[in-house]
């Protein structure tokens, strides 16, 4: 299939955006950044990019089957690759942009694009919406070289979160000049000053899935071995992984008063919190770069964070603090450190309201408009 052709005086590019957009299982930032694009279509009409969206969750999945080797994972992928040839065959795009992420997901769509590429003539980008490089392959050395392999071969454009992500990529045979680093954004604009505290508690907020790679235990129990009452954990976030169901809760009931889950929270709720509190702690085992961290940065919070993903290209001693994962002793002694010392976290509130400016929504859309029509020249 061979993109159409453009009338005279026609300068749009059009653009079939591959992205999940998932109704029943939880949503993550992959799905936030599409469908904050999907919501700014007028901004790409604008600058002359046709967004036209494609749900690459046609066949409805619960977490249960997400990265599990499943039948319907296989029927899915066969049942994609002929609705995006259908979608191709109609729109007839000059640019298929296919976002994804890690493990058998990453393997699904860049088996999906093999198979695609010879019936579509046009340019093929890929966004992975993960950070780091060891973590993204599943752990077979004939998988990795397959995906590697389709990067080389049959895309034209690597979109990366970030720089290590990117040298990575290089070091295993992959031209520099066909990626780009574009980091994820924040949509809190207008707060330029801290919010004025009510209290001298320490308020810590956790936002993310409920579930072992995000560390919430680690923190739950952190929050359990700190002797101190002017320390408390906003917890915010769905539950999604069943297997720490039980401890989960068992510690929620065992912290009392110390913590308060509000369970899935979004919106004004979310903003609200956030403005409410004075640390973001994200002690995940892996992450890409966190949208949450810098919806931290536009609300005036620190951040406490593990060394994972493409955090430590946005968090430094200047903005935050850094942490290995599982280490709960350091965990613990960073909280009790900033509870102890009022003038240090102030500092890194007022230079993380400084950095947002980097992460604004906008300029993430130029960013993107711009690597897009870079595909046409």
């Amino acid at each position: 299939m061979k993109p159409a052709k453009r009338k005279s005086g026609t300068k749009k590019l059009k653009v079939l955006f591959i992205a999940p957009f998932p109704k029943l299982r939880y949503k993550g930032g992959i799905n936030y950044i599409a469908e904050q694009i999907r919501d700014g279509q007028k901004f790409f009409d604008r600058k002359g990019v046709e967004l036209i969206f494609f749900n690459s969750e046609h066949f409805q999945r619960s977490d249960k089957t997400v990265r599990k080797i499943r039948f319907i994972n296989f029927a899915v992928s066969a049942g994609l690759i002929f609705k995006i040839l259908a979608a191709l065959s109609k729109e007839k795009p000059d640019i298929l942009y296919m976002n994804t992420s890690a493990h058998l997901g990453l393997l699904k769509d860049m088996t999906i694009l093999k198979f695609i590429r010879p019936f579509f003539k046009g340019k093929i980008i890929v966004h992975i919406h993960f950070a780091e490089f060891q973590k993204v392959f599943i752990d077979n050395r004939h998988i990795r070289n397959f995906i590697l392999k389709v990067f080389r071969k049959t895309v034209d454009r690597i979109v990366v979160l970030s720089r290590v992500f990117k040298n990575e990529l290089v070091s295993s045979g992959i031209k520099a000049d066909k990626i780009s680093l574009l980091n994820n954004f924040h949509d809190y604009s207008g707060i330029k000053t801290l919010p004025e505290k009510k209290d001298k508690k320490l308020h810590l907020i956790f936002l993310g899935s409920i579930d072992k790679r995000k560390g919430i235990i680690d923190l739950l129990e952190v929050m359990k071995s700190l002797n101190n009452r002017n320390v408390h954990l906003h917890l915010c976030g769905g539950l999604k992984d069943h297997s720490i169901e039980r401890e989960f809760r068992q510690l929620l009931e065992e912290l009392g008063e110390k913590v308060t889950f509000h369970g899935y929270t979004s919106g004004r709720a979310k903003k609200k919190l956030l403005l409410e509190s004075d640390v973001l702690v994200l002690p995940s085992f892996a992450e890409g770069l966190p949208i949450v961290i810098l919806e931290a940065f536009a609300t005036g919070n620190a951040v406490i964070a593990t060394d994972v993903g493409a955090i430590p290209e946005i968090v430094s001693p200047d903005n935050g603090l850094l942490f290995k994962p599982g280490d709960r002793q350091a965990l613990e002694r960073l909280i009790t450190d900033l509870q102890k010392n009022r003038e240090r976290i102030h500092k890194l509130q007022e230079n993380n309201l400084q950095a947002a400016a980097m992460y604004a929504k906008k300029l993430f859309f130029q960013n993107l408009a711009d690597i897009i029509k870079a595909e046409s020249l």
